[in-house]
């Protein structure tokens, strides 16, 4: 008995003495053992528990980068691609403008001759001519409806962009939260409306009162002797346990709720686009339609020139419209077979 307590006195004597070597002053008893943590196993257990859930918030935070990296980078290539069609739809569009300018000077020109060669008593096909104003009304017509589908396609592309930049924007700034690069977003945003409650409970309390019914200038009410036991009182192994699963819970209701936002920003981005997509769709079988219509016609007319014996300038004219119309048509059908799959 008497060498056990010699071992046990010369041990705490030790400790005491490596205490005041490294710290400048004495471990206190029992300090090799708590330093262990042979007497609070939770202490370990506690530190385990930190470490893993750290561990796992890293992970899900990876995952999450992931995730946006890989949209962010289908979303930018897809951003230029619908770039490079809005400009083809300018393009397109322009052409086509152009193009019914030119018909309807032609069709102005060639009332104004009816109009003078029948005033001056000259001889006129009044037949003829209106088969030439017929023909160049309906090409007129068939530029103003491709031009129209131009012009709105057109627009629904410049929607599809805005959509997609706004959520490259979203992703971009979650990228730059998780990797550090911006700090979190608060939880209330600056500037937001305080409710009635809130703003009643501010007006209760006087601004120079650092607590509710303390006058400014009058000393607190001292705490006692029990609340002060209770402020410095250490944390139990069961309470530390306790706080632990609650920070670990809070944590994972955090990460669940931003998975659930994430999937319903996506949702909502991908419906607007494939939205938007059945949009084009539609208009591209619109185009395709009236050109097929517009197509026949021409075929026609110039059957029609061919055989009444029409000038070689009437005929290159119906020609180029009829490869014009067939360029614009491969083009309706390529856009068509895309948009399809």
């Amino acid at each position: 008995m008497e060498l056990r307590l010699l071992r046990s006195g010369t041990l705490r004597l030790l400790v005491s003495i490596a205490g005041v070597v490294l710290y400048g002053s004495p471990v206190p008893v029992n300090a090799e053992i708590q330093a262990t943590g042979a007497e609070n196993p939770q202490i370990l257990k506690s530190g385990q528990d930190s470490t893993d859930d750290e561990s796992l918030n890293q992970t899900q935070n990876a995952e999450r980068l992931l995730r946006l990296e890989e949209a962010l980078r289908s979303d930018t290539e897809r951003l230029v691609q619908l770039q490079q069609e809005l400009e083809q739809r300018v393009e397109m569009f322009d052409d086509l403008t152009s193009r019914k300018q030119s018909l309807e000077q032609d069709l102005e020109e060639k009332k104004k001759e009816f109009g003078r060669r029948k005033a001056a008593g000259e001889s006129v096909d009044e037949s003829a001519f209106a088969v030439e104003v017929e023909k160049l009304e309906q090409r007129h017509a068939l530029i103003m409806k491709q031009s129209e589908n131009t012009f709105q396609g057109a627009k629904t592309l410049q929607i599809q962009i805005k959509a997609l930049e706004e959520k490259i924007g979203k992703d971009q700034k979650a990228i730059k939260q998780l990797t550090g690069v911006l700090p979190d977003a608060p939880d209330k945003q600056p500037g937001a409306v305080e409710s009635v409650e809130t703003r009643g409970e501010a007006a209760e309390t006087p601004p120079d009162s650092p607590l509710p019914g303390i006058l400014p200038g009058m000393p607190g009410k001292p705490a006692t002797p029990q609340e002060e036991a209770v402020e410095t009182a250490p944390e139990t192994a069961q309470q530390i346990e306790a706080r632990q699963d609650a920070e670990k819970t809070a944590i994972q209701a955090r990460q669940a709720e931003q998975a659930v936002v994430d999937f319903l920003e996506r949702k909502a981005a991908l419906e607007e686009q494939i939205e938007l997509e059945r949009d084009m769709l539609g208009k591209a079988r619109e185009t395709r339609d009236n050109l097929d219509q517009g197509l026949r016609k021409l075929r026609d007319a110039l059957q029609q020139e061919i055989s009444t014996g029409a000038s070689q300038a009437d005929l290159q004219a119906t020609q180029n419209d009829l490869q014009n119309l067939e360029g614009i048509m491969l083009k309706t059908r390529q856009e068509i077979d895309e948009r399809r799959r």
